[in-house]
């Protein structure tokens, strides 16, 4: 049975390029989702592109299901006319008595109040400061399986377990001032850390502990530029896979935004994600338990992330670490990947309403620390 069609309708549609398109939405506005032939992301949004059209567009806003944004919200931090026509879309639509869905796309994580016609998904956000029509979605990463033509076995089991991580960490390689202070600032308040200071502590709370076995390189730059495109080489990219494949356990703690990349690849490749919790939201909890997958420690409890690990894992034996693995993979494949992400959220809005968008990982942390 065919999937009923959502009827949408564009802002600005007679001049779509004139905006940067959200890739999310630029195959129901008949679109290509444009992104650089060099970046690692190419062709992620490819199986989207492909599925059967879920969306038809209208000239009328009157006679459309939902109202769409076709730019980024994030676009009107740099851009006084880009907050313009969000004004402009945001009065218009609530006058024609129509849902507005917004794609925010950016690293900000503030609390937004929105009206209560508007419905926004992002990716960076405090899970206690959710609002109650803001959707998290995964963020936009490869199958790394995929990317990398590989189908992983699981790790075996081992009683002093692996905690994998490569990339950037500042202040760790780095000589500045700030972001030294910004580290003393998160271990004398944990839960008013912000940026990549969680990520340091927790390296260096992982390189401290002799209950872990700690696979850590950090490197001086961030990996990639916009959308993807590496600004190292593919031989970086290759050992930030293999440092993935060759762990028990992937680090995964916010950076700029609230929210891990490498949590996602981490699940796309059956390893299990070690997430320090800055308070961050996670997508399909609907579907997903993700406390069943993950191991959660509360950020207050960072300097003790070696033991935490340790007697989790021990915990764990090896037939759940086995299950663990499989499980992560499934979850991605099934909930996660974009396309599979996208045509849920489809479905949520052909059933209509706030309380079918509802779809946040609201829950307190877990019982890890």
């Amino acid at each position: 049975m065919m999937s009923p069609r959502v009827r949408v309708f564009a802002f600005d549609g007679n001049r779509l390029e004139d905006h940067e398109l959200v890739p999310y939405v630029a195959p129901a506005l008949g679109r290509n989702c444009f992104i650089d032939r060099a970046s690692v992301l190419a062709g992620v949004f490819k199986a989207w592109e492909d599925a059967p059209r879920l969306f038809t567009t209208t000239p009328r806003i009157e006679s459309c299901d939902y109202a769409v944004l076709p730019f980024a919200f994030s676009q009107t931090y740099h851009s006084k006319a880009k907050r313009s026509k969000v004004r402009e879309a945001i009065e218009r639509s609530a006058r024609a008595g129509k849902p507005l869905l917004v794609f925010f796309s950016g690293d900000q994580d503030e609390r937004i109040d929105w009206p209560p016609h508007v419905h926004v998904v992002r990716f960076s956000v405090d899970r206690s400061s959710v609002h109650e029509r803001e959707i998290v979605d995964p963020m936009v990463v490869r199958d790394m399986c995929e990317e990398s033509g590989i189908e992983p076995e699981p790790r075996a089991y081992r009683e002093k377990p692996s905690v994998g991580f490569v990339g950037h960490a500042p202040p760790l390689g780095s000589a500045r001032l700030k972001d030294w202070i910004k580290l003393g600032l998160f271990v004398l308040n944990p839960e008013r850390g912000r940026n990549q200071a969680p990520r340091a502590a927790a390296i260096l709370a992982l390189r401290c502990s002799g209950r872990i076995s700690s696979q850590i390189t950090v490197r001086r730059e961030f990996a990639f530029n916009r959308w993807g495109v590496l600004e190292v080489t593919a031989k970086r990219r290759r050992e930030y896979v293999d440092n993935l494949l060759a762990s028990d356990y992937a680090l995964c703690v916010r950076g700029i935004a609230n929210c891990s990349l490498r949590l996602f690849e981490a699940m796309s490749l059956g390893r299990i994600p070690v997430l320090l919790d800055t308070d961050t939201a996670l997508p399909r909890a609907d579907a997903i338990d993700w406390d069943s997958l993950v191991i959660r420690i509360d950020r207050r409890q960072w300097c003790r992330m070696g033991a935490i690990i340790s007697e989790s894992h021990l915990q764990m034996g090896p037939q759940e670490f086995l299950r663990r693995q499989r499980e992560c993979r499934q979850a991605f494949a099934e909930h996660l990947k974009l396309d599979r992400f996208f045509a849920h959220l489809h479905a949520t809005m052909v059933d209509h309403g706030s309380s079918s968008l509802r779809t946040t990982d609201r829950s307190p942390v877990g019982s890890a620390g």
